[in-house]
């Protein structure tokens, strides 16, 4: 872009930012210059308004969505400055009145055709079509025109070619030559006056009414009606050529359509309440004194009316609801057949009477949604029924039932039940005096007797809020629960009470069991002293005085203890280690320290915590010393070991390395029958394990010969959860 200069001739361009801003100016539609401000006004091709200030060198770009196409591309033709800096748009027959100091649009006029010039006066702006020449008053918006063609006819008007001269006079080119019009001495087309209804039309066939056209209101047409047209007229115009109307289906039409002739015409127009609006074309469209208004309505089909979209909902909600009831009653009917089958084949016949009453609570509400249930049962030594299990307010955690009660016959609906051994089904407990408030009053019950052997054995009674809430189907559920659980709880009662029979047998083998051991371990303290003393008096017959009262003090040490031990049926294994630890100790000094003995115990086991029976290890380590090892020679050893072999279960092994038993038994044979010595030790501490085995306990013997005679190895396994 570049400046020229008419005096001298001279052309300077713009600098180079000036240039690169200017390169967004490509395909200019129109522009004016503003005199006064010295300023150049742009619209390009995109419909983008440009201000370039000529002294600053400036390019600013406005940003006006009332000048974009919204996709109907009618490109900007004209613009105009007037003397107060207003823009004048022409953009195809729309004419815009622009503020750029305020950035806003004042005013929007429509034309008959498409704007080809622009220009003003201090109080008009005037432009031209291809045959009008209109003014628009600057304050006011009002808009006239004049169709050149009422006084030449064939005359079209030039775009581009609209002056004023410096009288105020505006020349405008045509293809006849030049027109000159004095604004003072401009007049419109005479007085312009609302259009009138002169014809309406359906499928192309005039529809009659009973008033004049121009007193029709309103007009109602079938759904089927909707290709209609009409016919408008106003009279006052002098020259019928130049009467354009602009008219509008509100709300079917968006914008005005124009046109100078009539009939006006609309197809497939959708069933609605519209208004149509008919004006002249060269008026601003915001006067409504000239606009004529007339109400159509297209009635919808009958599928369409509020009355039978209406009905049709009331249909389909019955429907739905005849549906959902089918639906619920299938449902509680599978409900409860789901619960019969449950009951049928619950495992819960082979546990206790609590279980199973628990059980039928807690299903009941659960498959049948009861809000409360509750089982009773007799007790038949107090001839009163007793709440075995509750679901619902009186159960707040686990098998807790909050203030239990008691029933007695004939008391209640409950002990009518009892007393008749049928049924009772309340709809309205507030009518029924034998209803009895438990934690909170209901309005309907259900009561089923458990019979069995055509006795009543329980009752399984419901409550619920509403009133009439128990169905037949509920009625035969509970029915058939209770004949089920008949059968159960009286098995489960007569195993409770053959069960019952067996612990308290069980019961008196124990204190049997008992009484024996209290026998064996009085036999197995006067055995071991008897030992012991014999041990003393042999050091003191072969003249060992300080070694007899060595072994004096050790044996009243290891004596004490086994008196301290003697009231306890089982000791500790700590216990039973510092027993058999002294006693080894006594015998070392006994054969002159010619055996070695070692006692292990596992880490693993607790042995502060794990009871043993007292004195039940000694009889065998008290054996494998002396039928073992003292008949050997050379080395002689003995090992005790604790081990853990699983949580329930412990081992203790005592291995020597002495003759065995087959050797041992051959030196007892030659022995002559006054030396024979039978022991009593092995036998009672066996009796004991037997003992602990009747008991139920895990105690297992086993002697092991090892190969070639070089020993023999004891092994007891007992189980680490003994009681006293």
């Amino acid at each position: 872009m570049a400046k020229f200069n008419s005096i001298t001739g001279d052309c300077i361009y713009k600098d180079a930012v000036v240039q690169d801003s200017l390169h967004m100016l490509q395909n200019i539609t129109a522009s004016s210059f503003d005199k006064t401000a010295g300023k150049l006004w742009i619209i390009t091709a995109n419909e983008n308004l440009f201000e370039y200030n000529l002294a600053m060198q400036t390019l600013i770009k406005y940003d006006e969505p009332a000048l974009k196409n919204d996709g109907l591309l009618i490109p900007v033709n004209i613009i105009h400055t007037d003397s107060n800096g207003i823009l004048w748009i022409g953009k195809g027959k729309t004419i815009i009145q622009y503020d750029p100091v305020g950035k806003k649009v004042i005013r929007t006029l429509a034309a008959n055709s498409n704007i080809f010039n622009i220009s003003s006066d201090k109080n008009r702006a005037w432009f031209t079509t291809k045959n009008e020449i209109g003014s628009i008053d600057k304050t006011t918006g009002r808009l006239s025109s004049f169709n050149v063609n009422t006084l030449l006819t064939n005359v079209s008007l030039s775009q581009k070619s609209l002056l004023k001269d410096n009288n105020g006079h505006f020349w405008l080119g045509s293809n006849s030559g030049f027109c000159i019009i004095d604004p003072e001495k401009f007049k419109s087309d005479g007085v312009i006056r609302r259009p009138y209804l002169t014809g309406f039309k359906v499928f192309d066939k005039p529809r009659n009414f009973e008033l004049p056209y121009n007193d029709i209101k309103e007009i109602e047409l079938n759904y089927k009606d909707n290709f209609f047209s009409f016919t408008f007229s106003t009279f006052d115009f002098g020259d019928t050529r130049s009467a354009g109307y602009a008219y509008k289906l509100d709300p079917f039409d968006k914008e005005w359509k124009f046109s100078n002739e009539t009939p006006a015409s609309y197809t497939n127009v959708p069933p609605g309440n519209y208004k149509l609006l008919v004006r002249p074309a060269n008026f601003n469209s915001d006067d409504t004194g000239l606009q004529k208004e007339l109400l159509i309505r297209i009635k919808p089909p009958f599928w369409k009316t509020n009355w039978f979209i209406i009905c049709l909902f009331i249909l389909f909600a019955a429907m739905a609801l005849w549906l959902w009831k089918t639906r619920k009653k299938a449902l509680n009917k599978q409900k409860a057949d789901a619960t019969i089958d449950y009951f049928a084949n619950s495992v819960y016949g082979e546990n206790s009477t609590n279980e199973i009453c628990w059980d039928i609570a807690r299903n009941c509400i659960s498959q049948l949604q009861f809000e409360d249930c509750v089982v009773y049962l007799m007790d038949d030594e107090k001839n009163v029924l007793v709440q075995k299990a509750a679901y619902g307010p009186k159960n707040p955690k686990g098998h807790d039932i909050i203030n239990p009660i008691t029933i007695r016959p004939g008391e209640g609906i409950v002990g009518t039940v009892l007393s008749t051994g049928k049924l009772l089904l309340i709809d309205d407990t507030g009518k029924d005096d034998r209803y009895i408030v438990d934690d909170m009053q209901r309005f309907s019950e259900l009561a089923v007797p458990i019979l069995h052997n055509d006795k009543v054995i329980g009752v399984i009674d419901s409550e619920n809020t509403r009133k009439h809430f128990y169905t037949p189907e509920h009625v035969k559920a509970m029915t058939t629960i209770a004949s089920i659980s008949g059968n159960k709880i009286a098995e489960a009662q007569a195993r409770e009470y053959a069960r019952e029979n067996e612990i308290k047998l069980l019961e008196i083998k124990k204190m049997l069991a008992e009484s024996q051991l209290m026998a064996l371990r009085a036999q197995m303290n006067p055995h071991f002293v008897f030992n012991c003393l014999n041990s003393i008096q042999e050091c003191i017959v072969t003249n060992k005085y300080k070694e007899a009262t060595t072994y004096l003090n050790k044996f009243s040490k290891l004596f004490r203890m086994v008196l301290n031990n003697s009231g306890k049926n089982l000791v500790t294994l700590q216990e039973e280690k510092n027993v058999l630890e002294l006693y080894l100790e006594l015998e070392y000094m006994r054969f002159e320290n010619k055996f070695s003995y070692t006692i292990y115990m596992d880490e693993e086991l607790e042995s502060e915590e794990i009871l043993i029976p007292s004195m039940l290890l000694q009889p065998y380590v008290e054996n494998a010393l002396w039928h073992g090892l003292m008949h050997k020679e050379g080395d002689r050893a003995l090992l005790i070991r604790f081990e853990k072999i699983s949580e329930e279960v412990f081992r203790c092994s005592i291995d020597d390395n002495g003759i065995g038993r087959q050797k041992s038994f051959e030196l007892k044979e030659r022995q002559s029958k006054t030396k024979r010595h039978e022991s009593k030790g092995l036998s009672i501490s066996s009796d004991r394990l037997d003992v602990l085995t009747k008991q139920g306990y895990h105690a297992q013997l086993q002697i092991i010969d090892k190969p070639n005679q070089v020993g023999t190895t004891v092994i007891i396994e007992l189980s680490t959860f003994l009681k006293n």
